[in-house]
């Protein structure tokens, strides 16, 4: 069974608070082995912070990894982090995603993906350069998601590896982006590029990224995905 990946949607709140509601948001077609898959990312100030709980329909979304980068000298900092659920049935579900902390507002985008074997081993590495790279293992009919964030200025980000599917800048000082690849064969690694274009030492940026191999290609998984943060 090949691993059938797609891009759904987005949406943003601006709000400023702890907890933030996404009504009937569009997940896709349904289908008996569906995955949602969302990417949710924010800007907090002060210590780091992360969603203590993200759901779908009052049921828990899982974490497959997060990130928070560094703050930028005011105590302003980004956060990405990817999360995943089956659910089968529907063509909404209703997102809640509850911070530790107060946030500035909550991004979240939407993927589906069926014929889905494992979730692939993450690593972390931390970076304070540009562009940065990822190196991942992809299995044949695997797939990758990646989030980043930057904060600070006007950064453009620009990928390599990945094709970008929805890129937003909320406050004209900052910028979110997901993009994702789907493989036709194996390759170890499949190098993917993050440009963010960092200009001075207060510019702060996080990416993470997660891997997927098809449930046909089980006996083929070579641990892989990888998560940076500049």
């Amino acid at each position: 069974m090949s691993l059938i990946l797609t891009f759904i949607g987005k949406s943003t709140q601006i709000s400023g608070s702890t907890s933030y509601t996404f009504s009937a948001q569009s997940i896709g077609t349904v289908a008996a082995d569906r995955k949602v898959i969302i990417a949710v990312m924010g800007i907090q100030q002060g210590s780091a912070a992360t969603p203590v709980a993200v759901t779908a329909d009052g049921n828990a979304v899982a974490l497959l990894k997060q990130v928070n980068s560094p703050n930028d000298g005011s105590g302003n900092r980004g956060y990405a982090g990817i999360f995943a659920i089956d659910i089968p049935s529907g063509a909404t579900a209703t997102i809640v995603v509850n911070y530790g902390a107060f946030f500035f507002d909550c991004s979240i985008y939407v993927y589906t993906a069926t014929g889905v074997g494992s979730l692939i081993a993450t690593s972390l590495a931390s970076l304070q350069t540009s562009p940065a790279s990822l190196d991942l293992n992809v299995a044949g009919g695997g797939a990758v998601v990646v989030a980043a964030i930057t904060y600070n200025l006007t950064i453009t980000q620009s990928y390599v590896g990945v094709i970008q599917d929805a890129t937003d800048n909320l406050y004209g000082s900052d910028q979110r982006a997901v993009a994702h690849y789907s493989a036709g064969g194996a390759e170890s690694p499949r190098t993917v590029s993050v440009d963010y274009t960092l200009t001075s030492g207060s510019d702060v940026a996080g990416a993470v990224a997660i891997s997927y191999a098809a449930i046909a290609d089980l006996s083929l998984i070579v641990p892989m995905a990888a998560q940076l943060i500049q």
